[in-house]
């Protein structure tokens, strides 16, 4: 065998290990490329939640800006909007420091 030869059976033993290694790396690869995709879609729909809860907060923002204090307490407890925190604790509003 020449030196030319040797050489070809050097790389050649080389590119099988390479492989080898390659086909060790190759399934743990996947599988964390698997488990990114699904914490990304995961994330995503964490995300799309939390931004239909901004929008929800911003609407109610909406519909409380310039209400009198105690129509906004009222709104903010739910209560109907023709009833306000005052009545429902059985205050006068005259009593009750909110005019």
């Amino acid at each position: 065998m020449d030196a030319k030869d040797m050489k070809i059976a050097e790389l050649t033993m080389d590119l099988g290990r390479e492989e080898q290694l390659c086909g060790q790396y190759h399934e743990p690869l996947l599988t964390l490329l698997n488990n990114v995709e699904e914490e990304t879609e995961l994330i995503a729909t964490k995300v799309r939640g939390v931004r239909g809860v901004v929008n929800h907060v911003r609407e109610f923002e909406t519909d409380v800006e310039g209400l009198p204090q105690n129509q906004m307490e009222a709104k903010v407890r739910g209560l109907p909007p023709n009833q306000t925190v005052t009545e429902v604790q059985g205050l006068p509003q005259s009593q009750s420091g909110h005019n």
